[in-house]
């Protein structure tokens, strides 16, 4: 079971661990057991809810309901070899098992609930505990399957059930369950840093935290806190946390809202647990993971939804969406914050507050049994929102690149757009343990608009969307096998962007190498978005290869420029060049020389290069098991969701194809109109080397160069995205090598300029009739570098 985790030797732990000492070194007495056994009670309750709260009200109800579910499917026979009825106990059923008991102890613990305190409930849970112990997890058990169940699913959900019941548990029972965890968990004084990192590394040391706290095990408690040291500061490789903000799991994906929320989650819950105890956790390096809260989540939260291009395969889990994700993120910020100085803890309860105060979609708050139900998620929220004195933040208006994760997220005040892609360094996509089946081009430009609605992506999205036809890319429609290219990585590098100087605007770009589909060649391309205050500029160069045509049907390259999800009422009026579309489902049209169109709800589209549309209007019916029949698996119901979808056909092995489009969210079919007959951008090139454009209404060039060339007064020698701006007496240039090639790059701007007033470091500039610009960017990892010089 740990073939993939090594561990060190003792005295290497020591010297490890060594780096993270708690906050006191007085022995432990049985009060701050106690004590820290109360927070903990607190943390998986909430406290003392407040019942007149409507929100923690209907949360007290789901904890009634849950508990009187579960109650009848407990296994009460006298020779009984399960804890329920339904669940036989495997490996997977075991962890399921310990979150059913935990719902039934939670009923128990719960001030306000209709069981709190029954005496009866908590029996059932410690017969349930008792069972489960004796058949499968206990000292000395074999440890068959996914080695996750046994070292973490199922012993953390163990333990917080044990902590709900300790004031009834039996000590002989209560020893029992930490023989085996002890067995099943490494002990953190003997865990390899390099090995246990990221969410892993933090659900096993809580694990053993939580251990120490309910059986007194001060050794337990301190090796946990000082095994934290490697997990707080920002890394540089492996799994992790990074500087630009990206947090990569698995290696080479990106996973902020997945392993990422697990790992903030359960050190936040630490932070929370102990702190004003012995083993408060006092490390310089936690400011390191404070800043994630601002740098790496506040950017990839939407009107309390996650967004999906960080969440990996967890897309595909049913019981997951973005939008429980998001809440679930929001509930860890909320919980560190408790541990926090009260500026910054005012700015995140801020964040979150805006965050709910924009979700419209229902339920509210969301509600998944495979997170739990219970008011301490809930009591959070309440205290945010009836605090007066806490201001909802205003959606953020940034432009923000992640290039260790091959990510951008553009923001505007009522909509954001954001580019999943996939290079030599990060992977297509992950589809391991049977789920995300049909993730194949999730990384190959995939494109994501969030506006006023809230349930886009939440809403039966991914079993049903047409996964050849993804919004943004350009790929081959050739059927794809499960697992296909899961474990691949393009051989590109051009992959990322840069970022103006101003922070709010930039480019991002991509060379495309596809996954190969059966009897069929690569698709390459070229592809670029230019991400600017009412729009975003889409260019595609260089398609080359792919697609397939025989007995099986026609499968040509497309790019997709839109494929939104009108839901059950299929609702949304189409406009091409002002003509209504027609709107029930299976309508379909082509339109040759198209120059805009307008989605009612989205927004409008333009066609700068003309070139023709297609376009359909059809009933998607899938379920949820065809894209996760892992562990987690979704159910066989089927669902039905409308699409409104536009793409351009390339046909079959295109050679240089290209296409342009603007999307301009949120604009009417008049705005729409007005913008395709006065155009504000103008583009400057759009061939396999160079990809640019120029605004109309100011004075700014952006580009990006695949190859040395040279485009409208900037030369260069190397590959490089870039920016240039002038307001009349200032220039300002912005930076960025998306391919990481470690060389210096030569700029030359036919601009004249007479004094360098600021450049970053790596930036060698001399202004005079050119402006030339020497960028030595090893070690910025893509990311932007500026300056700023004053106009002759």
């Amino acid at each position: 079971m740990f073939a993939r985790r090594t561990f060190i030797t003792a005295v290497g732990a020591v010297a490890v661990a060594g780096a993270l000492r708690p906050a006191s070194a007085r022995a432990a007495t049985a009060e701050d057991f106690a004590a820290a056994r109360a927070v903990l009670h607190d943390i998986l309750t909430g406290g003392t809810p407040d019942p007149a709260n409507a929100m923690i009200k209907a949360s007290l109800a789901d904890v009634d309901a849950r508990a009187d579910e579960l109650s009848k499917l407990l296994d009460r026979r006298a020779d009984r070899d399960r804890a329920f009825v339904d669940l036989p106990l495997d490996a997977p059923n075991m962890r399921t098992t310990y979150e059913r008991l935990r719902d039934l102890a939670l009923a128990y613990a719960t001030p306000g609930a209709t069981r709190h305190g029954d005496a009866a409930l908590a029996q059932d849970v410690i017969s349930g505990l008792r069972v489960t112990h004796d058949r499968i997890y206990h000292h000395g058990g074999a440890k068959p399957g996914n080695w996750w169940f046994w070292v973490i699913g199922g012993p953390r959900s163990l333990l917080w059930t044990a902590a709900l019941v300790h004031d009834v548990l039996p000590a002989a029972d209560l020893a029992d369950y930490s023989a085996a965890v002890k067995w099943f968990v490494p002990d953190p004084g003997v865990l390899d840093p390099a090995e246990w990192v990221g969410s892993n590394g933090s659900d096993v040391i809580e694990i053993s935290i939580l251990d120490g706290i309910l059986t007194d095990d001060e050794g337990r408690i301190t090796r946990g806190v000082e095994a934290l040291a490697p997990l707080l500061p920002l890394v540089t490789k492996s799994d992790g946390f990074y500087a630009d903000g990206s947090y990569i799991g698995h290696s080479v994906y990106a996973y902020t809202g997945s392993y990422g929320m697990v790992q903030l989650g359960g050190l936040a819950r630490l932070f929370a647990l102990l702190a004003a105890t012995p083993w408060q956790i006092d490390n310089p390096d936690r400011e390191d993971f404070f800043g994630v809260v601002e740098k790496s989540y506040a950017p990839l939260i939407h009107d309390g939804k996650m967004m999906d291009l960080v969440r990996g395969r967890a897309i595909s889990v049913q019981l997951e969406s973005d939008r429980i994700a998001g809440y679930i993120t929001m509930e860890h910020i909320l919980r560190l914050a408790q541990a926090v100085d009260p500026e910054r803890a005012l700015r995140w309860r801020s964040l979150v507050k805006g965050w709910l105060a924009r979700d419209t979609a229902k339920p509210f708050p969301p509600r998944s049994p495979r997170w739990g139900f219970g008011p301490a998620r809930v009591s959070l929220f309440a205290q945010v929102l009836d605090d007066p004195a806490i201001p909802a933040a205003a959606e953020r208006e940034e432009h923000r690149q992640f290039p260790v994760m091959d990510r951008a997220v553009h923001r505007r005040n009522d909509w954001t757009y954001a580019i999943s892609m996939s290079s030599r360094r990060i992977g297509y996509y992950e589809a391991i343990n049977d789920q995300n089946k049909h993730g194949w081009h999730t990384g190959s430009g995939m494109t994501y608009l969030y506006n006023g609605d809230d349930t886009q992506f939440t809403d039966d999205f991914w079993p049903t969307v047409d996964p050849y036809r993804l919004p943004g890319t350009t790929a081959d429609t050739t059927p794809l096998p499960v697992g296909a290219g899961s474990a691949s990585r393009p051989n590109t590098t051009w992959v990322g962007g840069v970022t103006s100087t101003s922070g709010n605007h930039g480019l991002v770009g991509m060379a495309v190498r596809g996954i190969v589909a059966p009897g069929a060649t690569q698709v390459q391309a070229r592809k670029a978005w230019f991400c600017l205050d009412e729009q975003v500029v889409a260019l595609g160069a260089g398609i080359t290869g792919g697609g397939t045509e025989g007995a099986g049907g026609r499968f040509p390259v497309v790019t997709t420029v839109e494929n939104r999800n009108l839901h059950e009422a299929g609702a949304g009026t189409l406009t091409v060049d002002g003509a209504v579309q027609p709107g029930e489902a299976g309508w379909s049209g082509e339109f040759g020389g198209v120059g805009w169109a307008h989605l009612e709800g989205v927004g409008g589209y333009l066609f700068p290069a003309g070139g023709t549309i297609r376009a359909v209007r059809a009933d998607r019916t899938a379920s949820w098991r065809d894209i996760d029949s892992g562990s987690a698996a979704g159910t066989t119901d089927p669902v039905t969701r409308r699409y409104l979808t536009l793409w351009f056909d390339h046909g079959i092995e295109p050679r240089d194809a290209s296409y342009a489009y603007a999307l301009v969210p949120g604009a009417s079919a008049r705005r729409t109109a007005q913008l395709a007959a006065a155009s504000q951008v103008e583009i400057l090139a759009n061939t396999p080397t160079k990809q640019a454009i120029r605004l109309l209404n100011r004075d700014v060039v952006m580009a990006a160069f695949f190859a040395p060339g040279s485009q409208s007064g900037i030369t260069v020698d190397a590959a490089v995205a870039i920016i240039v701006e002038s307001d009349g007496r200032y220039l300002t240039i912005a930076v960025a090598d998306p391919t990481r090639a470690a060389t210096p790059i030569h700029v030359t701007l036919d601009r004249a300029t007479t004094k360098v007033l600021t450049h970053d470091a790596g930036l060698v500039v001399t202004a005079g009739p050119t402006t030339k610009v020497t960028a030595n960017l090893s070690g910025t990892v893509g990311s932007t570098r500026t300056t700023r010089l004053l106009l002759a």
